[in-house]
């Protein structure tokens, strides 16, 4: 199977292997099996590839019948079937070495940058207006659904918790989309916004959505011709992507974009 760095068809079960993980040690019940497992895995997840079973056994101090046990309840067919597919696509922009910077220099690079994506949204009237389309179709819409990668669940959390104050009840998918009876269920009167800014998760999920009849919006930086055919509007951070820091627009223009919808939506619709 083709990795969703490529932007291809990867199955949605595999998309947030580290969700998995983390909410299975964040209950916090360090007796279980299941936790000893999990937290091994995530405390040696840079070198998944090279741990075995035998290596899990006698670790966290489990037959390797409770392993293989573990990796079915959680979806996947065996320990080698999840060691292929865990999701790494978001791991290299935390991997790289970045060059040697000050504490200053830093600091007068990082707000350079975000000025110049400040400057996107400034007093522009094509921003405007599309902050408008998307608010517009969020207030029309019955049912609400957010998709997106684990990178993105903050601010999908932050929609979701918002809107419910303004009477939305909102849903957050990242995963497991195959089947899923709410997606499935949208039609016509309902809402689906995706995030994907380079295009990766979108093409893993593509064909997930793609005969859903219901409105789609979608969050991006690319500026992909095909995808205005696939969505009822796409809604661009920038207007030139190409020359934009992508991990910039990552960890900030999502937030200060989503900042600003909430806010002209509850201006523009609190008192209805």
């Amino acid at each position: 199977m083709r990795n969703a760095k490529e932007g291809l068809n990867m199955d949605t079960r595999y998309l947030a292997t580290k969700n998995i993980l983390f909410s299975i040690v964040n209950k916090g019940e360090s007796e279980t099996s299941d936790y000893s497992i999990a937290y091994y895995l995530l405390s040696h997840y840079n070198d998944i590839r090279n741990i075995t079973i035998k290596d899990m056994s006698e670790k966290c101090f489990v037959d390797r019948s409770t392993i293989r046990r573990f990796f079915v309840k959680y979806g996947y067919e065996n320990f080698l079937d999840f060691k292929k597919h865990y999701c790494d696509q978001l791991e290299d922009r935390y991997r790289k070495v970045l060059p040697f910077e000050n504490y200053n220099e830093y600091i007068v690079s990082l707000n350079r940058k975000i000025s110049d994506m400040m400057e996107q949204y400034t007093l522009k009237r094509d921003k405007t207006q599309d902050i408008d389309s998307v608010i517009q179709r969020l207030y029309a819409s019955h049912r609400i659904v957010l998709l997106g990668d684990e990178s993105f669940y903050g601010n999908m959390y932050t929609v979701q918790q918002y809107l419910l104050t303004m009477g939305k009840v909102v849903f957050v998918l990242t995963s497991n989309l195959s089947g899923n009876p709410i997606l499935h269920s949208l039609d016509r009167g309902d809402c689906l916004l995706v995030f994907s800014l380079k295009g990766n998760y979108l093409g893993a999920i593509a064909d997930e959505i793609r005969h859903i009849s219901c409105q789609k919006i979608l969050l991006t930086l690319s500026g992909r011709p095909a995808w205005p055919a696939d969505f009822d509007y796409v809604a661009r951070l920038t207007s030139d992507p190409e020359k934009v820091d992508e991990e910039i627009y990552r960890r900030y223009a999502v937030t200060y974009y989503i900042d600003i919808m909430l806010n002209t939506y509850r201006m523009k619709y609190g008192k209805k």
